[in-house]
């Protein structure tokens, strides 16, 4: 019998450790559980804080760009208007120019947000529309189809940069579909 009192002492003693073993063991289970929930709530605190300055970033930037773009703006000269054009040809591998033809037009200017339009006249005749934008500090003008040439397609482009509030200057690029071009300096003097 002492034995068997001896095997009860035993199994309630075990049974006693087992308990307090399983009880500790929750414990730690449930603090784990508790310690990923707190990173698990850090992590998507930090998500949503790395969203919100991503999205100031963005405004701040765009601000920027904004800004940088009116301080351009208003140090551009203003070129809408009428202006007395002088083209020089300087350069060509067409048959029918040659390096020393002039040429001299009126082209009215306007301006419509970054759009720039461009048309010309030459002996009261309307010639060409070139639109365009500023690139920078440079105003790049296109003219796609040249309505003289009989049938032809060419390109033209201008490329022009205000040097005083009423003068500007550049080139104007002809370039036919039988790869000649012709390449003109350009004087433009705004007319009061």
């Amino acid at each position: 019998m002492r034995h068997f009192v001896y095997i009860i002492f035993i199994l309630c003693f075990t049974s006693c450790e087992n308990s307090e073993k399983a009880r500790m063991l929750e414990q730690k289970e449930m603090m784990l559980i508790k310690k990923e929930q707190d990173i698990l709530l850090k992590e998507q605190s930090l998500a949503l804080r790395e969203s919100a300055l991503a999205l100031k970033e963005k405004k701040v930037d765009s601000a920027s760009l904004k800004l940088m773009n009116d301080s351009l703006a208003a140090t551009r000269p203003v070129i809408k208007g009428m202006w007395l054009v002088k083209m020089n040809c300087t350069e060509t591998t067409c048959s029918t120019s040659a390096v020393g033809d002039t040429k001299t037009e009126q082209w009215d200017i306007s301006q419509e947000n970054s759009l720039i339009i461009a048309k010309s006249t030459s002996s009261d005749k309307t010639g060409r529309i070139y639109s365009g934008k500023y690139v920078g500090e440079i105003i790049e003008l296109a003219a796609l189809q040249d309505s003289t040439a009989a049938g032809r397609s060419t390109k033209m482009i201008v490329r022009l940069q205000p040097t005083k509030e009423d003068e500007m200057e550049g080139q104007r690029q002809i370039i036919r579909e039988d790869d000649c071009q012709v390449i003109y300096a350009m004087q433009l003097k705004k007319q009061l």
